[in-house]
C-alpha cells in the first residue's frame, strides 16, 4: 500500500529525505509569509491610532486644544487693540473678510458634491415660463 522502504544511504532514500526536507521548508516558508502578512494587517489596523487613546479621548483632547488656541487668538486681538496696532473698525473689517472667505469656501465645496450636481440636472428652469421643471 505504501512506499517500499529503501536501504539507508541508497539514492532512493536520499531522494525521499530531500523531498521531505523540501516539503518541510515549503511549510516553514508558508508559515513565515503568513506571519509577515498578519503583521502588516495588524499595522494597518493600528495605523491611525499611535497614541493608544479612544476616539472619545482624542475628541476631548482636540476640543481642549482648540479652545486654548481660540483663547490665545482672542488675547492676541485684545493686545493689538490695546496697543493701538488695530482699530476696532479694522478688526471688524478683518472678521467680515474672514467670514466671507469661509462662506465662499463652503459654497465651493457644496458645488463639487454629487447632491448639488444632481439637483442642478433634475431642477432645470424652463426659459420660457421661468418655472422649475423636473426632468
Amino acid at each position: 500500500l505504501g512506499q517500499r522502504l529503501a536501504p539507508v544511504g541508497s539514492p532512493r532514500s536520499l531522494f525521499l529525505s530531500a523531498r521531505r526536507h523540501r516539503l518541510d521548508m515549503a511549510r516553514g516558508l508558508s508559515r513565515e509569509l503568513s506571519q509577515q502578512k498578519n503583521v502588516k494587517a495588524q499595522a494597518k489596523v493600528n495605523k491611525g491610532n499611535q497614541e493608544g487613546m479612544s476616539a472619545l479621548q482624542r475628541a476631548e483632547r482636540d476640543k481642549q486644544v482648540m479652545q486654548e488656541k481660540a483663547a490665545r487668538k482672542a488675547a492676541d486681538k485684545e493686545a493689538q487693540l490695546a496697543a493701538g496696532v488695530l482699530s476696532p473698525d479694522e478688526l471688524a473689517e478683518q472678521e467680515r473678510k474672514k467670514a466671507a472667505a469661509k462662506e465662499a469656501k463652503k459654497e465651493r465645496q457644496y458645488a463639487q458634491t454629487q447632491v448639488c450636481i444632481h439637483s442642478a440636472h433634475v431642477h432645470r428652469r424652463d426659459k420660457t415660463t421661468g418655472w422649475s421643471q423636473l426632468n
